[in-house]
């Protein structure tokens, strides 16, 4: 029996995304649960919900509970978002004339730190199957209006699970309009400006809607901030609290570049000027944190820049460590539901895999910024559609690490490396005459 060529890459294209999907489950069944599982879990079983992570997530969980107990709808969520994104992706190449280089991009399904990060339950494996969907659904040569509302509708989805998703979501969500609504330099100003307003208020109306407690958690982002500006410009940038008679001497030992995690209460030598008296002063006075790390910025701008790039080195991999980190933890975290993971060789392999990739350039997150970066700088307007909405995504969402970030984690980045994977491929992929843009007009 022959089989033409292109039935044999349908079926090629259909057993990479069946691999995508069975080997993270094989490896990491009912799902790794980490630190930030184990406790939005907690709250999908029961009242209250805070906003520390993601009340949409946790939200959705909750419902999830309809369908069975513990990390494992969950994480079968994630994977067929993760899955049908990839599988949209290689069905815009393919309908734009490209059959390899569909067969190419559902390869990339198999990139092994995401199916290792795939294997937990995580926000970012979240954010990045819905933005996969909406890549895909934007990028078919001729998308319906069905098509656009529906990424429109998961790109404010994705908004919600993470601050700094709306630089991720923005070039997506203007590729989603109708073609007459950014035909001037004037009405796609007004587009970004407007689509930017509609995604950045999308994680406090949906938390408003679901009734999610204030946590705080702003006070991450200003506490490391205002940590770095005392460093940097060996100027006292905290608040007077009451028992530090040398906040700047005592900041020393609290700073460091990659994380903020000496300032929260979790650590087991909190830093003496964070959580467990910063919130306290600023409400028992009615003042403004806000107000005063914006101010903390102003009155000191260079030392600001210089602990964002500083961390921004450290996030972003530029600055390599001697050890890297894990792509995941080993194991998961202590919970107490019981959830853990039997080891097996598949998921000994996969991790290896993963490991092997992260301490290479190749598995750096800078790596993957230039390429997003380079692409749009080298091919400029003979950049395809799905090439070009893809690294625009990824650039942007990488970039924005230099200013809304606490911590230094690889998972943080899937996004980043999915969309310069997909602009990559789909270059390499796209045939030397590139079509233009869909007209979705409308």
């Amino acid at each position: 029996m022959i089989i033409r060529p292109e039935r044999a890459a349908v079926l090629g294209i259909a057993a990479l995304l069946g691999l995508a999907f069975a080997l993270p489950l094989g490896a990491y069944w009912p799902g790794i649960m980490t630190w930030d599982a184990v406790r939005e879990y907690g709250m999908a079983l029961r009242d209250p919900i805070d906003d520390w992570h993601p009340p949409v997530m946790i939200w959705l969980w909750r419902q999830l509970l309809h369908v069975g107990l513990g990390p494992g709808p969950m994480l079968l969520l994630q994977l067929a978002l993760y899955v049908t994104g990839w599988g949209l992706v290689a069905r815009s190449a393919w309908a734009s004339g490209s059959r390899w280089g569909a067969l190419a991009l559902a390869a990339c399904s198999l990139f092994p730190i995401a199916l290792v990060l795939e294997g937990a339950v995580l926000k970012d494996c979240l954010m990045a199957g819905a933005l996969l969907v909406a890549l895909g659904l934007v990028a078919q040569p001729r998308a319906t209006l069905p098509d656009r509302l529906a990424a429109c509708v998961l790109l404010i989805f994705a908004a919600t699970l993470r601050y700094n998703a709306v630089f991720a979501c923005l070039p997506l969500v203007i590729a989603a309009l109708p073609a007459r609504w950014r035909a001037t330099k004037v009405r796609l100003a007004s587009a970004v400006f407007g689509s930017a307003v509609i995604l950045a208020s999308a994680a406090p109306v949906a938390n408003r809607l679901i009734g999610a407690r204030p946590s705080g958690v702003d006070y991450s982002q200003i506490l490391f901030d205002l940590g770095g500006i005392t460093w940097f410009s060996g100027t006292d940038a905290f608040p007077p609290v009451a028992g530090v008679a040398d906040p700047t001497l005592v900041n020393r030992s609290c700073y460091h570049p990659a994380l903020w995690d000496s300032y929260a209460w979790w650590t087991d030598a909190p830093c003496p000027i964070g959580w467990n008296n910063v919130p306290a002063w600023f409400s028992a006075r009615r003042k403004s944190p806000v107000a005063w790390w914006l101010s903390a910025i102003v009155h000191h701008p260079i030392a600001y820049v210089d602990h964002r790039m500083r961390h921004f080195a450290v996030n972003s991999g530029l600055v390599a460590a001697a050890r890297p980190d894990p792509v995941l933890p080993p194991r998961p975290d202590a919970n107490p539901y019981g959830f853990d993971i039997a080891p097996n060789l598949l998921r000994s392999k996969l991790q290896a895999a993963a490991t092997a990739i992260h301490w290479s350039p190749f598995g750096r997150p800078i790596s993957w910024i230039a390429a997003s970066a380079a692409i749009l700088a080298v091919t400029r307007k003979r950049v395809s559609p799905l090439a070009g909405m893809a690294a625009s995504s990824s650039l942007l969402f990488g970039l924005s690490y230099a200013v809304i970030s606490v911590a230094s984690d690889l998972r943080y980045h899937l996004w980043t490396a999915l969309g310069a994977l997909i602009a990559l491929v789909g270059t390499l992929a796209a045939k030397r005459t590139v079509p233009a843009a869909p007209k979705n007009g409308g």
